[in-house]
This record gives C-alpha cells, structure tokens and sequence, in this order.
C-alpha cells in the first residue's frame, strides 16, 4: 500500500506491490551496490517541468532548501574530521552541513519519493534538552537513490507518505541552524558534492581555491617528527609525510572545510617521478579508519592534517631506504571537488647513511629515556649518560651498563634504545 499525503495533510492510499531495490553508484567499471531493502513501489505521472536546474545534469537533485535550485551555503563537507569529547567517537562527517537558520522549511531534494525512517528523538538534559530529528527519502524508481536528513525541530511527514511535490514541506530545522544530509544508505554514503558524477547535488559550483598550510615527516613506526637540518628535513628509514590543508567553497560557502582530495609526490634528478599517492573521498569511511586518513593528535574539526602515504583504509609509508642518499624534491597536492588544487614543493634530504649519528629524538619517562637515533655505518655505538651535562659522562644506574653502554646495529639504519633503572632528576 502507498500514502500520498498533500500539504493539508489528508492522506489517500494506493495498491501497489512490493520490490527488493538497490542503488548504486559506478566508479570506473565497478558497479558499487549501496542498498538493498524491500520498498513499496508506486506508479504515478511525475511532472518534470522545471525537475533540473540549468546546467545540471539529468542525474542530479536539487538542494533539501529554497531556493531548491540555487545553491546553498556549505559549512561541513564530505568525510571531514569530527572530534568528540570522548576520543573513541572521533569519526568521519558522512554527509554535508548546509546552512539553515532555526525553522528554516525543508523540501524533497527529488520528487517520486517515499518516506521512511521517521525518527522524533530528542537530545540533550534539562533547559539544554532539544529535539533532533531526522527521516529519509527513496526514490520510486530507478536508481532508488536514499537521501537522508537530520537535525529537525519538527517533521511533517510520516513513513510511507509519497512525496510528489517540490514544494512539499517536509519538515522545519532546529537550533543546530542547519541541515546534515546525505546521499546513501547508513555506512554506504556517497559524497554528494564530486563533479565526476551525475547524481550529485546540483547546482554546484566552488570557485574557491584548496590550500597548504603546512606539512611534517614522522617516522612510520613511532610518529614522531624527523630531525631539520637547516630548516631541511633529515629522512631515514621508513616515513609518513603529512599536510595541513583546507578548503574554501566559493560564495555562498566557507573558508574552512576539508579538502576533495591530497596527493603526494616524491621528485628525483630532473624532475623525475620516484613515488606517488593519492586518496579521494568518494564513499564512506568506518572511523576505524580515521587514523590512517588524519592525525589524529593534530586534527581538529577546523584543522586537517592529512596523511597520504597511508591509503584510505590501511598504513603506507615512503621508505627512503630504496632511494640513494641525497636531495629530493617533496611535492603536496590538495583537490577540491573541482579539482581546482594546489600544490607546494620542500626541499629533503634522504640521510640514510650519515658519515656520523644523528639523534632524531629523546622521549623521558618514570626512570627511563628512550633514545632514537640513525647510525653512520658502524656495526656498533657507545651511549653515554650522567647527572650533569658535561664531560666525561660516566655516569651510573642504568639497568643496562654504566656509561658508556655499548649497542649492536644490524641492517635498521634508525635504532631505538631504552635505558631503564634511572634516578629521576638525576641520572
């Protein structure tokens, strides 16, 4: 049975059967199935007059907002880093954040559609207590697209109504002050703002420029940042690079929202390639994947800092160590979903085989300091310890040795060692 309720709120039924449907997205030539659930399946004469905006693909779907047809102000993009108080719910933004004053009007972002998933909750305690609600849309036919929408003071609409109007107004926004929505099934979304696809949001267009802020080299085993020569990076071993980015939609929009897309290149002599990667954010991500995309311990949900050695769902690094020593030209590149992008180079310099040690880090613990440093070629090394700064440095204590204390190396280039059994404060 299918309801289609008018704006007055009177209710008429339909026979109709019932269908297993899917949707599906296609990148290249894999077909990405999104969903599949049984829905109601109505036939009704769809008026398309006016159905797409100018320039807008046949695919495409209009803003959840009036003016429907005119784009709207964005203030949180696709697969943004999101913090929370409580560092396990740290997560992925899985849809986009359109501005909207408190009891701004909601509108079917495509016609033909059905409504389910109705949900009246509420959030909050006490005078801060709020309700936050949300319903989804399906379209009747094919490509039986779901379209989600959140923080809702009111909805009007109830599951299974049949939405046939544009100017159905299906719900009214809260004190959040704007619309989360999303194109997909829950954990299957898809970004609804890439130009690459026809069904996507529209009209959109973001003029607005990608930027570089800033970047560091951190060992991939430990995360921690390489030592600078003259404001050069020293890289060793096994590395992560990472960039500090963002983007700024063209008005109506923002100056600081994540980017499309992060590239980085390693140039050798002559500005040839030695290695590359790139991530795009097309489809959801779980946020046991945050770690790999974003640091963690940099990002915010107004700084990006992303990692494109990693892949978007598990570790990559650059290893230096397949390269010869010397200099190398690092390039960072950040798209935005129009591929507008910039791009910055730094100078580093691969030291795999320094002619004497170089210590990349000192981490002091409760009687204990690690020390992590790249070798110079010798198959062994005296570490030397004391209470006082100055020569001759023989101190005593540690549960290895006295000073000095004598390691073997043997093929890692970057050793760590540990000593224990210190005094705190003196030794």
């Amino acid at each position: 049975m299918c309801f289609l309720r008018d704006k007055q709120g009177a209710i008429s039924t339909y026979n109709s059967g019932a269908k297993m449907v899917h949707t599906q997205r296609r990148i290249g030539q894999a077909a990405i199935f999104k969903i599949a659930i049984p829905v109601a399946f109505c036939f009704f004469a769809v008026d398309n007059e006016n159905a797409y905006a100018q320039g807008c693909p046949q695919g495409s779907y209009r803003w959840p907002i009036a003016p429907s047809q005119t784009q709207q102000q964005i203030n949180g993009t696709f697969m943004e880093y999101r913090s929370s108080s409580n560092p396990n719910n740290h997560r992925f933004h899985d849809g986009i954040d359109i501005q909207a004053q408190r009891h701004t009007s909601v509108f079917p972002c495509k016609t033909n559609t059905q409504v389910f998933g109705v949900s009246r909750t509420w959030v909050g305690t006490g005078a801060d207590r709020y309700p936050d609600q949300s319903f989804s849309l399906q379209e009747l036919q094919e490509p039986y697209r779901v379209f989600f929408y959140t923080h809702m003071e009111t909805v009007y609409v109830e599951n299974q109504d049949i939405i046939q109007e544009w100017d159905h107004e299906l719900a009214q926004t809260n004190i959040l002050n704007h619309v989360h929505f999303n194109q997909g099934a829950n954990t299957q979304e898809v970004n609804p703002l890439t130009s690459l696809f026809d069904d996507r949001i529209c009209p959109f267009v973001d003029n607005g420029d990608p930027r570089i802020l800033n970047y560091r080299i951190e060992s991939d085993s430990i995360g921690i940042k390489l030592p600078m020569v003259g404001g050069v990076y020293q890289v060793t071993g096994k590395v992560d690079f990472l960039v500090q980015a963002k983007d700024s939609i063209s008005a109506p929009g923002t100056d600081n929202v994540s980017v499309y897309g992060v590239n980085f290149t390693i140039l050798g002599s002559g500005g040839a390639v030695v290695s590359t990667n790139t991530y795009f954010f097309n489809e959801w991500l779980s946020k046991e994947n945050l770690a790999f995309v974003y640091k963690k311990a940099l990002s915010s949900n107004t700084t990006y800092w992303y990692i494109p050695t990693n892949n978007l769902t598990s570790n990559g690094f650059w290893n230096s160590t397949l390269v010869a020593d010397g200099t190398y030209t690092l390039q960072f590149t950040v798209y935005d979903t129009y591929f507008r992008e910039a791009t910055k180079e730094y100078v580093i310099s691969v030291a795999n085989h320094p002619t004497t040690p170089i210590i990349n880090n000192l981490l002091w613990g409760d009687a204990n300091v690690t020390l992590n440093f790249t070798g110079a070629g010798a198959t062994s090394y005296h570490i030397y310890y004391d209470t006082d700064t100055g020569s001759p440095y023989q101190g005593t204590g540690a549960d290895q040795s006295s000073s000095p204390i004598e390691i073997s190396v043997d093929s890692t280039v970057t050793k760590t060692v540990t000593l224990t059994g210190l005094t705190n404060g003196q030794t």
